[in-house]
């Protein structure tokens, strides 16, 4: 096996031996690490920092004071004069204190003006479902949609140029308020009022409708009784349509008049339910007048501030249309 000359790799250059120091030894010279730090320091041609503030070390006596500068007035080191002392790396001359600068005042701004919510309306984001809902809830209302109806959703998407997901969403949104009914493999259906149905929508609107006149007759009755008349004068004057629309509007303007909110939310929740009984119920009267007739004698009872006769003639016109609506059947009585 050949050997490689260490000549070849290194030259001439001689390698030291066991114990021997690959630089030459140099007299009067200590290798680095071997002298103090301050040694050190001189052999890098720097100086010390200790000297640059004239710090010879700490004197008895003088902990956690300022250090002082020896240095004279014609002296370049830090400080440059006696009279100033070392704080933290800088000069501070003796005798002084550190002053707090005050705070710069800040400029008094005007309050911005106040801004009625009466003056904000609110931004319309419907979105595509809430509109076809809406669209298909007033649809059963006003007779579009007659009860027992089936809704064909490849028809309704049509119609309503959009795809069958939001049509889905849309009709899902009646089905979970009552106002359609699901028959599997069949399809969606608008509900058919069933005698107890009528019975159970009366029975709520007498509860809500009965709050209501205590609630009148406690607040201002004269005012609310001049809203129901004006009401009452549009029922006398308009076909089986409008009438239709001024008895809705005149049991609205009697809750509304008892100014609970609740009550109002209440009445909105039965209002197609309750839009489809009065529908049905206009085909009952023979002679419009007799609808008219009930309606002015409750704004009468409740202009005189008469409690007991404007809730006997309020049960007494729930309890005609329950009897019109689903022979047989009475508010007082359950239903079989």
């Amino acid at each position: 096996m050949s050997q490689v000359s260490t000549e070849s790799l290194f030259g001439n250059r001689q390698i030291p031996g066991e114990g021997e120091s690959s630089n030459p030894p140099s007299e009067g010279r200590r290798s680095w690490g071997q002298g103090s730090a301050q040694e050190n320091r001189e052999q890098r041609g720097q100086e010390s920092p200790v000297h640059k503030i004239g710090w010879a070390g700490p004197q008895p006596g003088t902990e956690g004071k300022a250090l002082e500068s020896p240095g004279t007035a014609g002296d370049s080191s830090v400080g440059g004069n006696a009279d100033r002392t070392v704080v933290r790396g800088r000069a501070v001359r003796k005798g002084t204190r550190r002053q707090k600068v005050p705070a710069r005042p800040r400029p008094a701004h005007p309050a911005p003006p106040s801004v009625s919510l009466t003056e904000i309306e609110p931004v319309s984001r419907e979105s595509t479902a809430a509109i076809i809902a809406r669209q298909l809830r007033e649809a059963i209302m006003n007779g579009a949609l007659p009860p027992g109806a089936q809704l064909g959703e490849t028809e309704l998407a049509a119609q309503f140029q959009v795809s069958r997901g939001p049509l889905r969403e849309a009709m899902q949104r009646l089905v979970s308020e009552g106002l359609l009914r699901s028959e599997r493999h069949r399809g969606l259906f608008v509900i058919d009022l069933e005698p107890a149905d009528v019975h159970d929508i009366y029975t709520a609107r007498l509860a809500i409708e009965r709050s209501a006149v205590l609630g009148v007759l406690r607040g201002d009755p004269e005012q609310v009784a001049d809203r129901l008349a004006e009401v009452v004068q549009e029922m006398t004057s308009a076909d089986e349509t409008a009438v239709t629309e001024a008895d809705l509007r005149f049991h609205e303007e009697l809750v509304a008049g008892s100014g609970s909110k609740r009550l109002q939310r209440m009445a909105r929740a039965l209002l197609v339910e309750t839009r489809m009984c009065v529908s049905a119920l206009g085909r009952t009267y023979v002679d419009a007048e007799e609808r008219v007739t009930e309606h002015k004698r409750i704004t009468e009872a409740i202009r005189a501030h008469d409690e007991k006769a404007a809730l006997s003639l309020l049960e007494a016109h729930m309890e005609d249309a329950v009897r019109r609506l689903a022979p047989g059947l009475s508010l007082y009585s359950p239903p079989a």
